[in-house]
């Protein structure tokens, strides 16, 4: 019988003879280094058969063992084996675990990995099975097969079923409260967390009914996060500060988003149909926060941790959705944004730079999803184009537009939400996002500013979230008034979100929203109704005649041509108005003909002398 199989890895002949461990050894890790990039073994998408994969998978696992209670049919031939492979050197131990682990990677021929038995081995080599004692740090092995439970849960509903049954989330979390316990051992952990909450609604519930669940994870992250937010060096390795912080994240993310999709709330939050009184939009937003504080209930310490990570870290402008900034935002977005929610779990001075910090997300992060290009303006293109395709290098950030469909989002609903709660922040982002010194000379669209882009992706096809949060961030921002947002955009560029709202606007109607009356009460935005006067033009206006304001086109926004003006005059005239100016005209025009000053020719005439003179 064969001692090897067809990957080159022990077969059952050859796990059996325990004499032959050194030959064992070097084909594990001759194994492991050859293959440890590999994602499919099994053709047709790797190199061997079927057959050759089970063979490989089936002998390991036997070998690796530790009980075989429940097991039938068990020979004293599988006792020994089992009870051999206990005592054997560790390093063979991690080679076959990292063996197992590249085998794991592709459900195809890992039938007896997979299986109740395969699961439960490998949480008694990972330390679960029983749970972790207190004090216990994960060895190397430990480490070995948490690996590759993650691909076996990552890739199986029937493992995530079998960890579960033997009580996998409650030993995980024990696993990584061990004190002084080892950074990869908790990143595996935490990552066990997210693959169940993520994969399944009904494990993020089960998690969620924990009381004390949201304390756990703020006291075994809380290290991990002041170490980025004092911005120290994050170490090497599988497991470190940042890829920790990001897991337990997720976890909270998932569990939040959960609770709050069986309270019933919405991914767009308080988006509605047709128009609402102020009354009614107080009252869904009520709703909607008593809502999401329920769905945080037990996670609350988490707001002031996310408002650190997103303030305290600075925003890399080539990748400004990179982590830990892209996770902390999505759970901010589940958090409710009235000002009682975030005084009360808020007390700190970091509240106060969310909006900007935000706003440099978000403008960092559209100058990569819509990049200016000066040299489209001369082609006659537009400036402003969505990047198709990821980077061929997968290492680099992707702000391709289906990508970025999916990530830019947040940020933006984050903000609409400050925007709605809280008037101080609406007037903020209003000055950063909305300024009212845009330049009108040419469409709105079209300049490198974060206001063009905005536009720009109103009326994006390829992006439909982005364009969705948009119109919803701008409309907050304009205090929810659709006067106000065509008066600054256009009806044109808006018209599309309008619709979509149910909301009607006459773009030619007088806007019907108040001013602001008070230097206290400056939260409305003014209808936008030409260029701002500077004060040497207030003060050369009170000594003479008045300078006209240049005239703004509804629909795109822009100041409007001589032409366009003309032309707008002519259409508001009545048609017996018309008429008459028709008549003055040809009045005057006949009045100069008689007078020599300038020559009336009939269209044949001129046809006429235009032959003769080319002859």
């Amino acid at each position: 019988m064969a001692l090897v199989t067809g990957l080159g890895l022990p077969s059952k002949a050859l796990v059996r003879q325990p004499q032959l461990v050194a030959v064992i050894s070097s084909t594990l890790s001759a194994f492991a280094d050859k293959h440890a990039s590999d994602q499919a073994l099994v053709k047709p998408s790797g190199p061997f058969t079927m057959r050759d994969k089970k063979d490989s998978v089936d002998a390991l696992v036997a070998a690796l063992k530790i009980t075989l209670e429940g097991e039938d049919g068990a020979t004293e031939e599988d006792v020994e084996l089992m009870n051999t492979w206990k005592s054997w050197p560790h390093e063979v131990m991690v080679y076959a675990l990292q063996s197992l682990k590249i085998l794991g990677r592709e459900i195809a021929g890992s039938d007896s990995l997979m299986s109740k038995h395969g699961i439960s081995m490998l949480m008694m080599h990972a330390g679960l099975l029983p749970a972790p004692e207190d004090g216990v740090r994960a060895s190397e092995v430990n480490v070995e097969a948490m690996k590759c439970l993650v691909n076996c849960l990552h890739i199986n509903e029937a493992c995530r079923d079998a960890f579960v049954e033997k009580d996998g989330i409650a030993s995980t979390l024990r696993l990584i409260q061990v004190k002084d316990q080892t950074m990869d051992a908790i990143f595996l952990g935490a990552r066990f967390l997210f693959l169940l909450s993520g994969h399944s609604a009904a494990y993020a519930a089960e998690m969620a009914k924990m009381d004390t669940l949201g304390a756990l994870l703020v006291k075994v992250v809380t290290p991990f996060t002041n170490h980025l937010i004092e911005q120290k060096p994050v170490r090497n390795g599988l497991g470190n500060e940042l890829s920790i912080a990001d897991e337990i994240l997720k976890v909270v993310f998932n569990i939040t988003m959960v609770r709050e999709e069986q309270a019933g709330v919405g991914f767009l939050g308080n988006v509605g149909k047709g128009k609402e009184t102020e009354t009614e939009k107080m009252e869904k937003r009520q709703a909607e926060y008593a809502k999401k504080a329920d769905g945080v209930k037990g996670f609350e310490s988490f707001l002031p941790i996310l408002v650190d990570l997103i303030t305290c870290i600075p925003v890399k402008e080539s990748d400004p959705l990179s982590a830990p900034h892209s996770f902390a935002i999505n759970c901010l977005l589940n958090f409710p944004a009235n000002p009682d929610f975030f005084l009360k779990w808020l007390p700190g001075e970091n509240k106060d730079k969310i909006p900007s910090q935000l706003c440099k997300v978000l403008s960092c992060a559209l100058k990569l999803v819509l990049p200016f290009n000066q040299h489209a303006i001369q082609a006659s293109e537009h400036p402003l184009e969505a990047v198709n395709d990821p980077p061929n290098d997968p290492r680099q950030p992707d702000y391709s537009k289906r990508r970025a469909d999916e990530t830019v989002p947040p940020v933006i609903l984050v903000l609409k939400e400050l925007a709605n709660c809280h008037e101080s922040i609406r007037k903020e982002l209003r000055q950063v996002l909305t300024p009212q010194d845009i330049d009108r000379t040419k469409r709105l669209d079209t300049s490198n500013t974060t206001v063009a882009r905005l536009i720009r992706l109103m009326s994006s096809i390829s992006m439909e979230n982005v364009k969705n949060s948009v119109g919803e961030l701008l409309f907050a921002l304009f205090d929810e008034d659709a006067s106000k947002l065509t008066s600054y955009i256009g009806y044109g560029n808006a018209a599309g979100f309008l619709f979509h709202r149910g909301i009607m606007a006459d773009p030619n109607a007088a806007p019907g929203a108040k001013e602001s009356t008070s230097a206290e009460d400056d939260s409305s935005y003014e209808i936008y109704d030409g260029p701002k006067e500077s004060a040497s033009e207030s003060a050369v206006k009170g000594k003479g005649k008045a300078k006209a304001k240049a005239p703004i086109n509804p629909i795109t926004g822009e100041i409007m041509s001589d032409e366009q003006k003309t032309n707008e005059e002519w259409d508001r005239l009545s048609d017996a108005e018309k008429e008459y100016e028709t008549h003055k005209l040809m009045e005057m025009l006949d009045k100069l003909n008689k007078s020599g000053f300038i020559k009336a020719v009939h269209k044949d005439d001129l046809a006429q002398q235009n032959e003769s003179g080319s002859g």
